[in-house]
């Protein structure tokens, strides 16, 4: 795989790694109010949990694809 495809593929990845995050948070924003709803007190400090959980690994993962991307422009 060359460098240009390198790129590509780390521009598409970087485009599109925000759809996780965006999937999981209204996974867990169902869960925090199913959880208010139904008087679970557990499932929404689960949910909370894991949609900050989620904000720091899609914080990672963004990080971690910029700098690979960063380095695969590098002449």
């Amino acid at each position: 795989m060359g460098t240009t495809n390198t790129t590509k593929a780390l521009r598409i990845s970087l485009k599109w790694a925000w759809t996780g995050l965006a999937a999981g948070i209204a996974c867990m924003i169902a869960l925090f109010i199913a959880g208010i709803v139904t008087q679970t007190p557990g499932l929404t400090v689960m949910a909370a949990s894991i949609a900050a959980m989620l904000g720091g690994a899609w914080a990672g993962i963004h990080t971690t694809l910029q700098r690979k991307l960063a380095r695969a422009e590098q002449p």
